[in-house]
């Protein structure tokens, strides 16, 4: 299901409850990009409203979902009692822009590799399971071409790259599930341990 469409008008927010969502970007080709994940706790669609206009992207649910929708004129209504909603808002935006920027420097100074073993390591936070002794499970939201997506790579990279830490014995991976036993021998791959 589809929350809102790019070069939609905002007639609110969503408040994700549980689920997962997915904002993804057109290009002029038709191409999209998922730019990132949205899980619970996060609430989307409050750039457009607050800037009084069209969303730059649209939002998909990936996962079932409880999502509630706060209306426009709600929303208006809050903020102008309590501004503090209006910061927390441009705190969050804030937010998403050092994150945006960062993932930018990621990609310039990091290899595929690197970066993939990183963003594995941002999904395991929400969906994974797991310890040392029995070993870590992550069940994977996303197709192979989507994970490329996140981290600004092609596909054929993703693949290649996947082949290479499987015979690395690093993470073997069945569909979209990614196993592995050791959280420090990741860290040192992507460069967080000496």
């Amino acid at each position: 299901d589809i929350l809102y469409q790019q070069g939609d008008s905002s007639d609110g927010v969503y408040c994700i409850q549980s689920g997962l969502v997915g904002i993804r970007q057109l290009d002029a080709d038709g191409n999209e990009v998922l730019l990132r994940l949205c899980n619970p706790g996060e609430t989307i669609g409050y750039r457009a409203l607050l800037s009084n206009s069209e969303h730059t992207h649209f939002a998909e649910i990936l996962a079932p979902s409880h999502i509630c929708f706060i209306d426009k004129s709600i929303v208006s209504e809050l903020l102008s009692k309590n501004p503090f909603i209006g910061e927390r808002f441009l705190s969050r935006t804030i937010k998403e822009l050092n994150q945006a920027e960062e993932m930018f420097v990621r990609s310039q100074k990091q290899s595929v590799r690197s970066r993939l073993l990183h963003y594995l390591m941002v999904l395991f936070d929400q969906h994974g399971t797991g310890d040392e002794q029995s070993g870590y499970v992550l069940k994977i939201p996303v197709s192979r071409r989507d994970l490329a997506s996140l981290i600004a790579v092609a596909p054929e990279s993703i693949s290649r790259t996947i082949a290479r830490l499987e015979e690395d014995d690093l993470v073997q991976f069945d569909g979209r599930k990614a196993c592995f036993s050791s959280m420090a021998a990741i860290l040192d791959n992507i460069g967080a341990v000496n």
